[in-house]
């Protein structure tokens, strides 16, 4: 959260006295030069051991833009490192990371030596292109991310600032069946470090905007993103998953105990974060329906601001976004025990969730 600039102190006193001694001129000088520092507020944040640790997002093609000759990505996150990775293997860790034996295609890395890089793949473990440079420094928030045009370039950015470009592009990407992970990847390669605030984009970033979520924060709280794949906030602070705040549904689940520790959210000042309150998620005419009959789903919701639901039935969204609180649907095969999520978010993006089982019946047999 980037708090609000505060300039404490009366100036009353001090502006009478420099208009004698130092003039006009000077006392414009002193006061501009007295202009303070973004003050960061700390939420919440993952910390992972660098070697079992991660959080888990399941494989979907929403998680694999690049593919396509029009495909583009963008990856970002604030990170913090107590140690470097080290120089044996491949001398890096992932940061965030897509791809298994066979089915490579992205990461966000840290070097041994305080580089950041971003690695686009072919399938194969063949470079399509792996940008690096920088040097990010110890026990200190950074933020890095990774930009990919398709035919075009892949870039890598660190604190706002373009640091790297590559143009020279080899071969082709396709989407590989491991799920996104962070700080690790798929053969084990892994990273010690904290993670804040990451996020997915269908799109390549500006060099302007990717400055613009160093610099302010902009699109972190309340503020609509194009592009948006999935973003998290990692500030629930207890429990075993971290809610996608896009509202698409990629909730993060961690694996092997990743810590919850004291974060760094650029956050606006004054912004809207209490997200909506859900009292219920009911089911008529009944949560227990034989097969083909016509259930509805309703969620109960409050906030101070007007609200948006979307209904997920089995973790895939079958209603998107609209302001009605209810959803129809018809049973189906298969029989058994079905689950619906509804989703509510209010107009600063505030996400809620809770999920309801649905247990579809066999009809029963009619006699002869």
């Amino acid at each position: 959260m980037r708090g609000r600039r505060r300039v404490s102190g009366c100036f009353t006193g001090l502006v009478r006295s420099l208009q004698v001694s130092l003039g006009l001129i000077g006392l414009l000088a002193l006061l501009l030069s007295a202009a303070p520092e973004r003050v960061f507020a700390a939420g919440k944040a993952l910390s992972f051991n660098g070697s079992t640790q991660t959080l888990q997002i399941a494989d979907a093609a929403a998680l694999s833009p690049h593919v396509g000759a029009a495909g583009e990505l963008s990856v970002e996150a604030w990170v913090k490192l107590s140690q470097l990775p080290p120089t044996t293997g491949q001398g890096r860790g992932p940061i965030l990371a897509k791809g298994s034996n066979n089915g490579w295609e992205y990461a966000l890395n840290v070097y041994a030596d305080g580089r950041v890089g971003m690695s686009v793949w072919q399938l194969n473990g063949t470079a399509y292109a792996e940008p690096k440079g920088g040097s990010l420094s110890l026990n200190a928030w950074h933020h890095v991310a990774g930009t990919l045009k398709k035919g075009q370039f892949v870039r890598v950015y660190l604190d706002g600032v373009l640091i790297n470009e590559q143009t020279t592009l080899t071969g082709d990407t396709a989407d590989g069946p491991a799920p996104l992970q962070f700080a690790q990847r798929g053969d084990g390669q892994a990273l010690a470090v904290v993670l804040d605030e990451a996020r997915l984009y269908s799109r390549a970033l500006s060099t302007a905007e990717v400055a613009a979520h160093y610099n302010n924060g902009t699109g972190q709280y309340g503020v609509p993103e194009t592009g948006l794949v999935a973003g998290w906030h990692l500030d629930e602070g207890s429990g075993t998953t971290s809610a996608d705040y896009s509202g698409n549904g990629r909730t993060g689940t961690l694996v092997n105990g990743p810590g919850w520790v004291t974060g760094l959210i650029p956050k606006p000042s004054g912004a809207d974060t209490t997200p909506p309150t859900i009292s219920s998620v009911t089911v008529t005419p009944s949560a227990r329906p034989y097969a083909a009959a016509t259930v509805t789903v309703t969620a109960s919701a409050t906030d101070a601001s007007p609200l948006e639901y979307q209904f997920l039935l089995d973790g895939a969204v079958v209603r998107a976004w609209a302001s009605s609180a209810s959803y129809s649907w018809t049973s189906a095969a298969p029989m058994g025990r079905r689950s619906f999520t509804v989703q509510v978010r209010d107009t600063a993006q505030n996400l809620s969730t809770r999920s309801v089982d649905v247990v579809v019946l066999r009809q029963p047999l009619r006699p002869q």
